[in-house]
């Protein structure tokens, strides 16, 4: 009986500690995206979002774990056998994923195969080492492939600036508060966060708002759920700066771009429920003792 009553007692600690955590987490997001975007409306330059905007949710959460004294061991920077087997699949299962997608939407005309020029520092490191090349249907795959490990590699730092904030402290959070649904609320959380920038079409972004709202739920199921199953933030990372890049390439054209949830959107979605198929999460979801 008594360990019972001491089990629960932990329980309702856990449950009210990450409660704690997210209201001091969200107060924080809040004032640092309000000044971020204040700053991007004053000057609409796409580099304060690499090196400012998306460093916001890693700055809320390190300023939380700081506040109330919490550790980052449940961040896990490891990378052992198993994390590396993950890190592996995140970026093949993306990179697969998106030449399925743009593969369908060329042969539709929905796009052409070209590189992207500038736009970006990712973007501008690789069109200066692979622009030199045109991409046909047959070296499509090799280029892309190679395109997507040189963008995973140059926006890990600033990937890791959301990832260390969504996954690496909200999603945890939100199952040890025992929110219902957590990945879910994970992604629409996510989708209000894109908002300000959307609204500000920085640097065209509105036109990618249909895309960003029909697959930004999908994606936080794909990105949440190698976070959990793999236990370590560095699959979720790569997953996540693999998916930035591939959505950029081919280069869509602003009289088709519209119509590239039609493609994106259900190859995504097969994807998920594949991915949720086969690998299948750990259960208890979140593991309490790691903290």
């Amino acid at each position: 009986m008594t360990s019972q009553v001491e089990a629960s007692r932990t329980e309702g600690e856990i449950v009210q500690r990450a409660k704690k955590g997210l209201r001091v987490y969200f107060s924080i997001l809040l004032v640092t995206v309000a000044i971020m975007s204040t700053v991007l409306y004053i000057n609409p330059n796409p580099l304060f979002i690499t090196f400012g905007y998306m460093f916001t949710p890693a700055v809320s959460a390190i300023l939380t774990r700081i506040i109330l004294k919490e550790g980052f061991k449940d961040v896990s920077f490891k990378l052992d056998r198993k994390v590396w087997k993950f890190i592996g699949l995140a970026f093949v299962i993306v990179t697969v994923m998106w030449l399925v997608i743009h593969s369908i939407a060329s042969f539709f005309g929905l796009s052409e195969f070209q590189i992207p020029q500038g736009g970006g520092i990712a973007k501008s490191i690789v069109y200066s080492i692979l622009g030199q090349y045109q991409l046909t249907p047959l070296n499509f795959p090799i280029i892309l492939v190679v395109a997507s490990i040189l963008s995973s590699l140059v926006t890990l730092i600033p990937v890791m600036g959301e990832e260390l904030g969504w996954r690496g402290f909200m999603l945890t959070r939100l199952i040890d508060a025992k929110v219902k649904y957590p990945v879910l609320m994970s992604g629409l959380i996510w989708l209000l966060w894109h908002a300000p920038i959307l609204i500000l079409n920085i640097g065209g972004a509105a036109k990618m708002a249909v895309g960003v709202i029909l697959s930004g739920l999908l994606t936080a199921f794909l990105v949440g759920h190698f976070r959990l199953s793999s236990g370590s933030i560095w699959p979720a990372a790569i997953a996540h700066a693999s998916n930035s890049f591939a959505l950029a390439i081919p280069l869509r054209t602003s009289e088709t771009v519209n119509l590239m949830p039609l493609i994106q959107f259900p190859i995504l979605a097969i994807t998920v429920i594949l991915l949720y198929r086969t690998i299948k999460l750990p259960k208890p979801l979140w593991q309490n003792h790691t903290r």
